[in-house]
């Protein structure tokens, strides 16, 4: 893959990936890993646990530094980037109800990071519409949702800043089929580009494009999946079946 200055990627190119590498404690984790996702694209990484996919999600949200190799968001390296441009990459952790800070209401966590009060009501108003949870909601804490609605509650605060890449990190694992289809049919329902990581093959195919791989932190292959509905915007499908 040729390497990439700042402007020089593709028009329609979101996340550029180029021979990324990090080890812990002598052991390879992700071994020139390189991928392009477009603008608006889903992409869904598969493995087993332990294979070097998380670690992956927190190199590409900034939250963990490789030892070598780059990544580009929208051309521009983001170690060079500042807090408030990295917003454009949001991560919704494995465990979403573990981020969520207890003593706020719901309200507050999904306008965390919005510093404009004016813009708070059109803000809340838009991704209660996009997640489908209720007005009512807003009010309650953590303790008082059920595991669907922090999973939702999470994505919500994730769109609450508008981002252009949605990372979800095994985001069904601990649902039951109920919730997970309600999850995936809010992802589906998404403008953003996405990258979905999960050991469930049949989750990446409800909503990926492109499936990859991670095996002793490499990208060992790329797969297309079935035709992806969240592309050209239609209508959101139905994955309840998923």
């Amino acid at each position: 893959m040729m390497g990439t200055t700042d402007g020089d990627a593709y028009m329609d190119e979101l996340l550029r990936i180029e021979h990324l590498c990090k080890e812990y404690n002598g052991n390879t984790v992700l071994d020139d890993v390189c991928m392009i996702i477009s603008e608006g694209e889903r992409i869904g990484i598969a493995g087993p646990s332990g294979e070097g996919k998380t670690t992956l999600a927190l190199c590409i949200a900034g939250i963990l530094r490789p030892d070598s190799g780059r990544i580009f968001l929208r051309g521009r390296d983001i170690a060079t980037l500042k807090r408030k441009e990295m917003l454009g990459i949001q991560l919704i952790p494995q465990n979403p109800g573990s981020s969520l800070e207890e003593k706020m209401n719901v309200r507050s966590i999904m306008l965390e990071g919005i510093r404009n009060r004016k813009e708070h009501d059109r803000i809340l108003a838009d991704i209660l519409k996009k997640t489908g949870l209720s007005a009512e909601i807003t009010g309650r804490k953590p303790s008082q949702l059920s595991g669907g609605e922090k999973a939702r509650i999470a994505i919500a605060r994730a769109l609450s800043v508008s981002p252009s890449l949605l990372i979800a990190d095994e985001p069904t694992a601990s649902l039951d089929a109920s919730l997970r289809a309600s999850v995936l049919n809010t992802f589906a329902g998404l403008d953003a580009a996405m990258i979905i990581i999960s050991h469930d093959e049949d989750v990446l195919s409800a909503i990926c494009g492109r499936i990859y791989r991670l095996k002793d932190g490499k990208l060992i292959c790329s797969e297309e999946a079935k035709p992806n509905p969240c592309q050209g915007r239609a209508a959101s499908p139905d994955v309840s079946s998923v």
